[in-house]
């Protein structure tokens, strides 16, 4: 009987204790963020002196930078105003950080025709003339305020801490490695190993997913208009509109050794022999590109990839006094009309003055073609499914796809909603 009534007992304990754990898991909860975790990057790097250059990603940020969808927001600047005749802008500096410093910082970085001045809590630009893209240099990584510090460097290595004062808050993540690699097959192997947390360009496989941020950096034909067979605007045309010539002719297209631009040498040779075109394709190390081949425009047809950035601002690929050997005006091409359009664009802040005149610029372009958009590239990132809160979206390059790294997280635990 004394072991039925102790058994009768336990049940009556069970239950009960069971009806409080059900009562527990019945009221909402929700996953939260803790801090926790280091977030380990492989990373392929030829030169080493490049090494200390993917670390001020996460160590460094700008008086500006760029939110998750392209948008110039407030940084280190909380806010800033620009004077209507927009040659001074004015940026308030957040409560905690040293003007004197950011000065000296904006000044080393020599931002042609700008001069700093501290006014009280703000920091003071004055430009020699209007020029609607300069906010945009405001969000290079100048000053030494990032989410994350450098603890640990070696050649092969860098360890970073997080920042506890960083502007925007504390950051998840404890530690940031970033490991790097000789060559893709090298990285390939601790990545397989799962030793990585990340790494671009490489194979997903399970519990890993794949991130694409557009970038600005796009894939063009330059035709080089110095050249008497390329001023007639027909061929050009005929590239651009996939016709036909009624005559055979024969080019040369010059492109760096890069595999991408390679690939797309020997895709453009087999659309334009379809055009009545014999291509003869000539790939160079790209230093030799940059300092003879490009300066002497050695080319009919150049393929190249070139950052659009995030401005509209059309005046370095297509303002004639960008023809020089040191512009990017790689086709050589020169209208007045266009000039004076260009001009007038980078130097007025009503933005609908400026869309209205990259419009008209458009419209010219397509009928003259001295250059043809191939195609746009995209940064597709691998990342272990544990790390979370990465957002996906247009970047100005690789290295914003750590834009919101103060937010990723691997550590959470459950709380009541």
């Amino acid at each position: 009987m004394e072991k039925y009534i102790i058994a009768i007992l336990l049940l009556v304990i069970l239950a009960a204790n069971g009806k409080l754990i059900w009562d527990f898991y019945k009221i909402p909860k929700q996953y939260v963020p803790v801090a926790g975790g280091t977030f380990i990057e492989g990373i392929v790097i030829k030169n080493p002196t490049l090494a200390m250059e993917e670390a001020k990603n996460l160590t460094n940020c700008g008086l500006t930078a760029y939110s998750t969808d392209g948008k110039i927001i407030p940084a280190i600047a909380e806010s800033w105003q620009i004077s209507p005749d927009g040659k001074v802008y004015t940026f308030k500096i957040r409560q905690g950080f040293n003007l004197e410093e950011i000065k000296n910082a904006i000044d080393k970085a020599k931002w042609q025709g700008v001069e700093t001045k501290i006014d009280g809590q703000n920091i003071q630009l004055t430009l020699a003339q209007p020029y609607a893209p300069f906010l945009s240099y405001t969000t290079q990584l100048i000053l030494p305020y990032g989410p994350f510090q450098i603890e640990k460097s070696t050649k092969t290595e860098i360890t970073l801490k997080r920042n506890d004062n960083f502007y925007q808050g504390k950051p998840y993540l404890n530690k940031v490695t970033l490991k790097f690699y000789p060559t893709d097959a090298d990285l390939n192997i601790d990545f397989k190993l799962g030793r990585l947390t990340t790494a671009a360009d490489v194979d997903s496989k399970r519990n890993y997913k794949t991130y694409q941020f557009p970038l600005p950096y796009s894939q063009m034909l330059f035709f080089n208009l110095k050249r008497e067979i390329l001023q007639d605007r027909t061929i050009r045309q005929a590239i651009a509109q996939n016709t036909p010539l009624d005559k055979d002719i024969e080019l040369t297209l010059l492109t760096n050794d890069k595999d991408a631009n390679v690939a797309q040498a020997e895709k453009s040779k087999e659309d334009l022999a379809k055009l009545r075109i014999k291509l003869n394709i000539i790939s160079k190390d790209n230093l030799i590109l940059q300092k003879v081949d490009i300066p002497t425009r050695n080319f009919d047809i150049l393929l190249y990839e070139v950052n659009l950035g995030s401005d509209p601002d059309l005046y370095p690929l297509y303002h004639s006094s960008q023809i020089s050997e040191q512009g990017m005006n790689l086709s050589s091409f020169s209208m007045p009309v266009v000039d004076k359009m260009l001009e007038e664009a980078r130097t007025t802040l009503d933005e609908n003055v400026r869309a209205a005149d990259y419009a008209k610029v458009q419209k010219i372009l397509d009928q003259e073609a001295p250059t043809i958009v191939l195609n746009k590239e995209t940064y597709n990132w691998t990342v272990s499914a544990k790390v979370k809160g990465i957002i996906e979206g247009p970047r100005m390059s690789a290295a914003g796809r750590y834009l919101n790294i103060w937010q990723w997280y691997i550590k959470e635990k459950r709380v009541k909603k």
